[in-house]
């Protein structure tokens, strides 16, 4: 067996145990937080595939300190399953805060493989979205602005769309 099978069965076990057998055990909190480390540690291996199931496993965990640690790391794989996925559950662990609008117009600006991912989640956000996309349109670089622009018109724009419209139609 060659060391990525071996790696990504060692995961897949992991995954196995750190759901419904954890509760069974006696030592269920000790046990759950050796696999959370365990799968912490595997999301920094050599192997995309490893690292990713690393991520598919943690992302059902109760929020830490360390898993989000984790995930802001995964926002630099080189893996793009992996990015998309860190991407998308730090939306859910941080909520729509500046920091983490900030890093979803940077993904569309920097990262061409998650603008897609970035737009979707840009847009499910929605209306606290929309001033950060806003300033977007003032980009130097074409793609962003016409990708922001076009998200406008998908976004509920609320209290924003004056100021939406007065951007759009100056740009």
């Amino acid at each position: 067996m060659n060391r990525t099978a071996a790696a990504a069965a060692v995961v897949g076990g992991l995954i196995l145990i750190s759901t419904p057998f954890v509760s069974l055990a006696d030592d269920g909190l000790e046990l759950q937080e050796s696999i959370t480390t365990a799968l912490i540690s595997a999301t920094e291996d050599t192997d995309e595939q490893v690292r990713y199931a690393a991520f598919v496993a943690l992302k059902d965990q109760p929020q830490s300190d360390a898993i989000v640690a984790a995930f802001r790391r995964g926002l630099n794989d080189d893996y793009l399953n992996t990015r998309v996925l860190a991407m998308s559950k730090l939306v859910d662990f941080e909520g729509p805060t500046d920091k983490v609008l900030e890093r979803l117009l940077s993904a569309i600006e920097d990262d061409t493989d998650l603008a897609t991912g970035a737009r979707s989640l840009l847009a499910e956000i929605g209306e606290p979205a929309v001033p950060r996309v806003i300033k977007a349109l003032d980009s130097k670089k074409v793609k962003v602005r016409l990708t922001v622009a076009d998200m406008l018109g998908s976004i509920r724009l609320g209290k924003h769309q004056r100021e939406a419209v007065s951007h759009l139609t100056a740009l």
